[in-house]
């Protein structure tokens, strides 16, 4: 008999995702392009973009809280263009002077460094530019630090930009001191004041290295601090349910020994990331939000709808590992009983 198919592997989830998300923003996408023509219905949307009712109906839903499209009556014309950049994390709509602008000064600075720089450097050492020189290129916090919305994949095409070369030449020999990715994290976040970003390295540090007693008790405190670092807001509270999750799985996890809770590492890591990820990603849309024309939710939502997912399933995968809950004294299981019915 062939063994079945395991349809919820890591790649296969993480694949599912990405698919997922591409095709929310090519939904938006044609909506919007379909209403440049007139003002229509959602029955008319629907079958003129092959698209279905329901899916149609909360796609308006988002862009017209995104303020892409007005309602009048039962019909609906567009506001504004909805535009996902593929060039941009997140899609977000980067316009082509800001692209360019971008693009002309990384080749300018790969040109001029005498050593190839990995992908954090390259970003830590754009937005020092980008700060100096006070240049129109939007950045933000996310993941791994400050980085720039523009993605560093580009065209060889563009040409270089040499007016900013005594800046760039500057900041790379400032650059120069730090020996290897982590220290220059840890030297970024400090020169921030981002505490969360402290601790995100921290916990990411413990993860990576063989557990011990003491680097448990560091990684409990170091889980709980991000809940109280990361600020609250209407927008990013449902995000809490998740982060909260993780630490009281996490908990529940060290319940385990030193040896058990080594042999599910790498879990605890993905699940952590998962979370993280939302964080980063929020991050990166507040910082961003007003480097923009028009309103960069819908551009958060869409991705966040797929992380939330995937950390959805790293956290149940964590979980199935939680020992379970040790039963209560019976005599204080009579006591919990006979309260609950008095107070049903």
């Amino acid at each position: 008999m062939e063994k079945p198919i395991n349809l919820y592997t890591k790649s296969s989830i993480i694949s599912i995702m990405g698919h997922k998300r591409f095709d929310r923003s090519e939904i938006y996408s044609q909506i919007s392009s379909f209403l440049k023509t007139g003002s229509y219905n959602k029955h008319q949307i629907a079958e003129a973009t092959k698209i279905n009712w329901e899916t149609v109906s909360k796609a308006l839903e988002s862009l017209e809280a995104g303020n892409f499209v007005k309602k009048d009556g039962n019909k609906y014309s567009l506001k504004a263009e909805f535009y996902s950049n593929p060039n941009a994390l997140l899609g977000l709509p980067v316009t082509k002077e800001q692209e360019t602008l971008f693009y002309e000064l990384l080749k300018r600075v790969k040109e001029l460094s005498t050593k190839t720089l990995n992908r954090t450097f390259l970003q830590k050492i754009l937005i020092s530019i980008i700060k100096k020189e006070e240049l129109s290129i939007p950045y933000g916090w996310y993941l791994f630090g400050q980085c720039c919305v523009s993605k560093l994949e580009f065209d060889n095409d563009y040409k270089s930009i040499t007016i900013h070369d005594k800046a760039i030449l500057q900041t790379l020999k400032e650059f120069d001191k730090y020996e290897n990715t982590d220290q220059l994290m840890e030297a970024h976040y400090k020169e921030e004041d981002n505490d969360l970003y402290l601790t995100k390295l921290s916990i990411n540090k413990i993860l990576k290295e063989k557990f011990t007693e003491q680097t448990l008790d560091i990684l409990e405190l170091q889980i709980k601090n991000i809940i109280f670092k990361f600020s609250e807001t209407e927008e990013n509270k449902d995000l809490f349910i998740y982060i909260n999750g993780f630490y009281s799985i996490f908990v529940r996890l060290l319940k385990l020994s030193i040896e058990e809770l080594e042999s599910i590492r790498l879990e605890i890591y993905d699940a952590f990331k998962s979370v993280w990820e939302l964080i980063g990603t929020y991050d990166l849309y507040n910082d961003t939000k007003k480097s923009f024309n028009t309103d960069t939710k819908i551009y958060y939502d869409v991705r966040k709808e797929s992380l939330l997912e995937l950390a959805d399933f790293y956290l149940f995968a964590l979980k199935e590992h939680c020992p379970p809950f040790s039963k209560l004294d019976p005599k204080l299981q009579k006591l919990r009983d006979a309260l609950a019915v008095r107070f049903q």
